[in-house]
């Protein structure tokens, strides 16, 4: 129920951070993600696609609608890396046709482009802010944010994702700065510690991971600068991409499928796909 009412909320964004108590598994594209004008049949599904963890869910969508497949079946194959730089260098490697992630650091970009491998944008990723120990509505604003995660807030106390996550990445480039939040000393280590989600206390995730493992109990989205997820506006937003192997054919299945991806129709459909809210009027367009 906790997801159904945040997909109805937050259905504009497409797209790790804290945990949360597991979610129904999305349903088969047979059900929920064809209509009468599909790509089923125009995408053969011999290409091997991987992607960051964060971006499970729209790789596995839109994999499953482009090679009539369900969604189980298409998680299956997607090969789920750790973080969007995993995903790019196993691309750059030769280990993947096709990747999916966020965007690459200066050096992987500079790799690709001496490879001749085109990003194609196919999406934006919101970074949601979670408030614990409430389901009442919360308001801060971005400064407010920033400080609650520089422990600079008489307030909150901001919980970070583990340093090389996605999630984490994200909000460093978002704010302009990484940062901690809340840490725990393990021997020598200093790490990130786990939020418990209990009043005063905010932590972040991507939209897609919340919509693919659920929200955690007493939480509540915040609203930022007076924007939430959903808003054309919001500020808390990434751009996602995707690209093939370097030597792949136009023809080739994973060429087609990262050019049909990268179609205003075909992200427009991530969209609602990733949120839960597709009807069957809602049109997969085909690809070319």
């Amino acid at each position: 129920m906790k997801k159904q009412l945040l997909a109805a909320a937050l259905c504009c964004a497409v797209l790790t951070g804290c945990g949360a108590a597991p979610a129904k598994t999305p349903t088969g594209s047979a059900e929920s993600t064809q209509t009468e004008e599909t790509v089923v049949d125009k995408i053969s599904n011999d290409f091997t696609l991987g992607c960051s963890a964060a971006l499970k869910l729209p790789a596995g969508l839109a994999r499953a609608a482009a090679c009539g497949e369900t969604y189980e079946e298409s998680a299956r194959q997607v090969l789920t890396m750790q973080t969007s730089d995993d995903a790019w260098n196993a691309l750059l490697a030769g280990d993947l046709d096709a990747a999916i992630g966020y965007a690459p650091s200066a050096e992987q970009e500079q790799r690709l482009k001496e490879q001749g491998i085109t990003l194609h944008k196919i999406g934006t990723d919101a970074l949601v802010i979670l408030a614990g120990g409430t389901d009442e509505p919360i308001a801060l604003t971005k400064s407010e944010v920033l400080q609650a995660f520089e422990l600079q807030s008489d307030t909150w106390k901001g919980y970070a994702a583990a340093k090389n996550a996605d999630s984490r990445k994200l909000f460093a480039s978002i704010f302009g700065q990484d940062c901690a939040g809340v840490t725990v000393q393990q021997g020598e280590d200093t790490l990130t510690a786990a939020c418990p989600h209990t009043q005063g206390t905010l932590c972040y995730t991507t939209y897609g991971t919340l919509m693919q493992n659920g929200q955690p109990e007493q939480t509540t989205v915040v609203t930022v600068d007076g924007k939430l997820p959903s808003d054309a506006d919001y500020t808390l937003t990434q751009d996602v991409y995707a690209a093939v192997r370097a030597d792949a054919d136009a023809n080739d299945p994973e060429t087609v499928f990262i050019n049909w991806l990268a179609t205003d129709k075909a992200s427009a459909w991530l969209h609602e796909a990733v949120a839960g809210t597709l009807t069957e009027e809602t049109e997969v367009s085909e690809a070319s």
